[in-house]
């Protein structure tokens, strides 16, 4: 990870921040979602953070939340319900300016030991339907 504070600088040397200062981020129990969560609460982006293992996720929510306002909601971003949860947190701490969707499952089904289709193949139209919050 890039320790450079003056990363994502502008030229006269502010911060880029996104539009509403909230970042949702999926998969962000472990790995680089994690990581990319450390830092971005680091620079004082208000967090949405979704994982599947309630467990790992919680103990991740207690943790950036001594750093800033952080909402962690378990459950798989395959989820229709689910997903409309984020969106409403999301909308609740002012507005998603930034998504990282690094959720590593892209299916949300069996694949009953198929081998993993190629991106393309995808049936990805379903992320195109999440519902709006209300």
């Amino acid at each position: 990870m890039n320790t450079d504070r003056n990363a994502g600088s502008t030229r006269d040397g502010s911060r880029h921040r996104p539009a509403g200062n909230v970042a949702v981020i999926t998969g962000a129990s472990r790995g680089l979602g994690l990581e990319l969560a450390r830092a971005l609460a680091e620079d004082g982006l208000r967090l949405v953070i979704t994982a599947r293992n309630p467990s790992e996720l919680a103990s991740v929510e207690v943790e950036l939340k001594g750093v800033t306002e952080t909402v962690g909601l378990a459950g798989s971003v395959v989820d229709d319900g689910h997903r409309a949860r984020i969106a409403e947190a999301a909308a609740a701490l002012g507005g998603a300016g930034l998504l990282i969707n690094n959720a590593s499952t892209l299916t949300g089904y069996d694949l009953d030991g198929a081998a993993m289709p190629a991106l393309a193949d995808f049936p990805l139209p379903g992320t195109a339907r999440t519902p709006a919050p209300r």
